[in-house]
Formats: C-alpha cells, structure tokens, sequence
C-alpha cells in the first residue's frame, strides 16, 4: 500500500467519523450509501460513444432506413444489457439488504429509481450524441461530462457535503438522480420526495 492509499484512507475514515452529523447519515449508512450510490451510477451507464461513432461513420443511414424506432431499438438494447447488469448486482444488493438492515420495499424503490436514472441518462447521452452531426469529434466533450456527471451525481461524497452553492447548483442539474438519489432512497425517508421529482424530469 502506497502512501497516497493511506492518505485517502485515514480522509475517508475522517470523514465518516466527523462529518456524518453534517449529512444525516451514521457511519455505517455512510458506507451503505457509497456502496449504492455506485451500484446505482454502474447500471445506468451507457456505452457513450456507439450512437456517436454509428453517426459519424455512417451506419445511422441503415437504421433508418428500417421500419423501427432507432431511438426506441438503442433504448431496448440498453435495458436488455441494464438487465445482464441488475441480475449481476442482486448478489450486492442482498448481502447489503442484511448488512444495513434495508427492506424489501426501499429495495424495490431503489430498482423504480434506478431504472428512471437510466432512462434519463440515455436521453441526455442521446442528446450528447447527436452533436456529432456538427462535430466531428466529441470524445473530449464526453469525458468532461463523464467526469462531472461523476461527481455531481454524488458517487464520491454524499451531495449534503458539498457547498450551498454548489449543492444547488446540482438541485438544478440531473445528475444527481444517477446515483445520489436511488442511494438516499434507501438510506433516509426524505429520498421518497425524490422520485416524484425523477419522473419530472
């Protein structure tokens, strides 16, 4: 173990033991949270590119030309693949659901959020991609937003340990439906006013 593991290790630990009196969380929800904050943000990825390369090199041209939905066809593929994903991640989930004590109910409101985020983490992937019809290249545009889709959606910290300005800033950004909100569904009764707030957007 190198010293910057140390380093990040004993900040994590502080911030558990510190800071979660700031986030509402105990210690052990913290770790919960973290665990499916990532869960979550892991089964709405999206493969960014592939719409984007499909239209850059043309092969857009033979979808369209077929009898079906493009965007409704990319959408199906996607949740047969969400669905390879979600039975990967059951294992996960119920050793959590012991671990954390966390019903069967926040569980199934967890799955409803998660598949909301991913249908909204298509769209905006799908909008991201049909630049491409104006741009050549839009890898660079897609890491940043990868990056910042990242953080803001609170797979590193939990959003209440951001500052004000910042916090509201991604109350009025998506992002953060990717894996902060199905998390603090779980973990809090405040999440419950999240989904309504999902199916919004």
């Amino acid at each position: 173990m190198n010293v910057y593991s140390k380093i990040f290790g004993m900040l994590f630990i502080d911030l558990i033991i510190n800071l979660q009196k700031n986030v509402g969380f105990t210690a052990i929800e913290m770790i919960g949270y973290l665990i499916f904050a990532n869960i979550a943000f892991k089964l709405v990825e999206t493969n960014n590119y592939e719409v984007s390369n499909e239209i850059r090199n043309g092969d857009l041209n033979k979808y369209l030309l077929k009898p079906f939905s493009y965007i409704r066809y990319k959408f199906i593929s996607l949740l047969s693949k969400f669905t390879i994903k979600i039975v990967i991640y059951a294992i996960p989930i119920l050793i959590s659901m012991f671990v954390f004590k966390i019903s069967i109910l926040k569980i199934f409101l967890f799955v409803v959020a998660v598949l909301l985020a991913l249908v909204l983490n298509y769209l905006l992937n799908l909008v991201l991609s049909f630049l491409t019809f104006w741009l050549l290249n839009i890898s660079g545009i897609f890491a940043l937003i990868q990056f910042v889709t990242s953080f803001l959606a609170g797979t590193l910290v939990p959003l209440n340990l951001f500052p004000n300005w910042l916090r509201t800033l991604s109350d009025f950004l998506p992002f953060k439906y990717l894996g902060y909100a199905p998390s603090v569904l779980v973990f809090t009764d405040v999440g419950y006013k999240e989904v309504p707030l999902m199916v919004s957007y």
